[in-house]
């Protein structure tokens, strides 16, 4: 026996058509979802593409991308795990405890600046004063 065929303006399921989401793309980059890692490895892409592919079984995500005639590059996978603003705090202390106290002998204040900005602006103006002729500014 045939399986009927229904046309989707009656609102009834077509047979044989699998509904797979397709990727997202933005800006030449595709991003899709893969089942497991062996997903990853046989997504087909085209020359000089580039897909981000997050996996559904897994925390962890790759990069793919594929060369000019289209094969494709080593694929790149990376894991991500959730922070939390528990995690950054705890963290905190810790990185303080270990940062080097800062030399500030070497540091200048702001009077100290503003007092040599003042001296070489004096020292030029008595050079170029002596260039021109002692007229300021070239007047």
């Amino acid at each position: 026996m045939a399986i009927p065929y229904y046309p989707t303006s009656y609102g009834y399921p077509t047979p044989f058509i699998t509904q797979q989401p397709q990727p997202q793309t933005q800006n030449g980059l595709i991003v899709a979802w893969v089942q497991g890692e062996q997903a990853m490895k046989s997504y087909a892409l085209g020359p000089n593409q580039k897909a981000f592919l997050f996996n559904t079984e897994e925390n962890n995500f790759a990069i793919k991308t594929t060369d000019a005639s289209g094969m494709p590059n080593p694929l790149e996978i990376y894991s991500y795990s959730r922070v939390n603003n528990d995690n950054k705090q705890q963290k905190q202390p810790a990185e303080a405890s270990l940062a080097q106290p800062i030399d500030t002998s070497l540091f200048v204040t702001k009077e100290e600046l503003d007092s040599r900005i003042l001296e070489l602006m004096i020292e030029l103006e008595n050079k170029s004063g002596n260039q021109n002729g002692g007229n300021k500014h070239g007047k």
